[in-house]
């Protein structure tokens, strides 16, 4: 049964794989990385990077592959994350057998592999999925009553870190509870420095290697940083008036965090989780008592905890991304099960119950996927447009999509890979100028023209009211020449691009 759920989650992804479709997010620094250390057969040197597992994997993949076209290797990177998450499913179901019997844990693992937001994800080519699978897999083993598969738990645990130094909290929780539940031996702290002499064995190799390559190790760099962030939060100043006071900037920072964490956290729960979790809620606060008696719940709960801290950090700097929270999903899928064996005991056919509960999970996913389907050939054109641009323009207009400029210089240069700049980053060569705060397009271009804006790039039923105005009566703008429009090559999304002569403009504002 466990094959066949990741048979269904496998399809369902490769369905919704978007081919053609350039990776432009956060997996674009991870691919350039991947693709300079494949050629080289080293570590690359100079990337400002701090999170290098997934990209060292991706690497020794590419190696593999003497692709021509770039996008090739991007879809292997998405393969590759496709991957991580299915078999995640593994790890989960394993968790979930920690509490239940084999029949209710297989539940667990089909409520992650058809969690709609663990789909999408998984799309994208990023480390998370790779994050998720080593963090699972590293709490089920902890989870267990033998020493020696304990100490596996931190060497999971230490790779995982390579992957994202936030699980670096990880391992000092794990250290605490080790030390709670193992006390009355008395070789308690003898074991403790052997597993922390394993994850320095395994740890230290790699910070050694990045410091070596220029970058930063992303390891003890950042618990040294932690107390100097906090003095950050707490010191800087900020004069900005609310009501009859100002505004604390620790205080703005705490609410911010708490405020945001609770908005995403309620969002990620549908559609998979939010009744399941309610009816949990209750279940375990009628039966608190023996809960505060079981150890692997309360491990659960300050996994669930610390694995928080990340987002609420990042949320109070208003790095409002839903992902932080993907680490809760397999603690999720665990409290899901105490509803789904409540339901089942409260009908004599339980099988059939459980049967209708997965169909339900699984329609409500695919419904929930339709509705946030990304429309590829959208993705595909705006990418097309990038490199109609690519080589002409300095500037832009920040219009959706913009971030194709990376992957249009990539097939412009390749083979050759894009420069770094001197702090160790990717950065596209077309600068992207914001509109906001402009509410015409003569102090739009005024303001602009000193920072180098050189086309505009504007598409139909543009949000922006006076570019849309451009689109729909261009022949009242005479010093703006249309030098591309989508229609003519039969595109389904219309796109204009517009040349800036700035010497009819001035003559004109005058």
């Amino acid at each position: 049964m466990l094959a066949i759920f990741g048979i269904i989650g496998l399809t369902v992804r490769i369905y919704y794989f978007p081919h053609g479709v350039p990776i432009a997010n956060d997996g674009y620094s991870s691919f350039i990385y991947a693709l300079d250390m494949s050629r080289t057969g080293y570590f690359p040197t100079g990337y400002q990077s701090t999170n290098t597992g997934w990209a060292n994997i991706l690497a020794l993949v590419f190696s593999i592959f003497k692709f021509q076209d770039p996008l090739s290797y991007m879809s292997v990177q998405r393969f590759l994350s496709i991957f991580a998450s299915v078999i995640t499913i593994i790890p989960v179901y394993l968790l979930c057998g920690r509490f239940f019997k084999k029949r209710y844990a297989i539940l667990g693992a089909a409520l992650f592999v058809f969690e709609p937001r663990i789909i999408q994800n998984s799309l994208l080519g990023l480390d998370y999925p790779i994050f998720l699978l080593l963090m699972t897999t590293a709490l089920f083993l902890f989870l267990s009553e033998n020493k020696k598969t304990i100490y596996i738990s931190f060497i999971v645990l230490s790779l995982a870190s390579i992957v994202r130094y936030e699980a670096l909290l990880m391992i000092g929780m794990f250290l605490v509870i080790f030390y709670f539940r193992f006390r009355n031996n008395k070789k308690v702290s003898l074991r403790i420095l052997l597993i922390l002499g394993i994850c320095v064995l395994i740890l230290f190799p790699i910070g050694y290697i990045r410091n070596q390559t220029g970058i930063s190790d992303g390891l003890i760099s950042k618990v040294i940083a932690g107390p100097i962030i906090v003095s950050d939060i707490v010191n800087e100043p900020n004069d900005e008036q609310i009501g009859h006071g100002t505004r604390n900037n620790l205080m703005h920072f705490i609410n911010t965090s708490i405020g945001s964490f609770m908005s995403l956290f309620g969002k990620i729960l549908v559609p998979t989780f939010i009744a399941f979790l309610l009816l949990s809620s209750f279940l375990i606060l009628k039966n608190r008592r023996h809960i505060k008696k079981d150890e692997k719940i309360i491990t659960i709960i300050l996994f669930s905890i610390t694995s928080s801290l990340p987002a609420l950090y990042a949320y109070g700097r208003e790095i409002l991304e839903s992902r932080y929270l993907f680490i809760l999903f397999p603690t999720l899928c665990i409290l899901s099960i105490y509803s789904i064996n409540y339901i089942r005991r409260q009908y004599k056919k339980d099988g059939k119950i459980v049967v209708i509960i997965i169909g339900i999970v699984l329609v409500s996913s695919l419904v929930f996927l339709e509705n946030e389907k990304i429309n590829y050939d959208y993705e595909i054109e705006l990418f097309l447009t990038a490199k109609q641009l690519f080589g002409i323009a300095n500037a832009v207009n920040d219009y959706p999509r913009a971030g194709y400029f990376k992957a249009a210089e990539l097939y412009k240069e390749w083979p050759d890979l894009p420069s770094k700049n001197e702090k160790g980053k990717v950065p596209s060569r077309v600068i992207r100028i914001s509109t906001t705060g402009f509410d015409s397009l003569d102090a739009y271009l005024t303001d602009s023209k000193h920072r180098g804006l050189t086309h505009l790039v504007i598409m139909e039923n543009d949000k922006v009211k006076f570019l849309n105005d451009v689109f729909e009566n261009e022949e009242n703008y005479p010093f703006l020449s249309k030098i591309y429009d989508s229609d003519e090559f039969g595109l389904k999304n219309h796109v204009k691009i517009y040349q800036i002569e700035y010497t009819k403009f001035e003559t004109l504002s005058k």
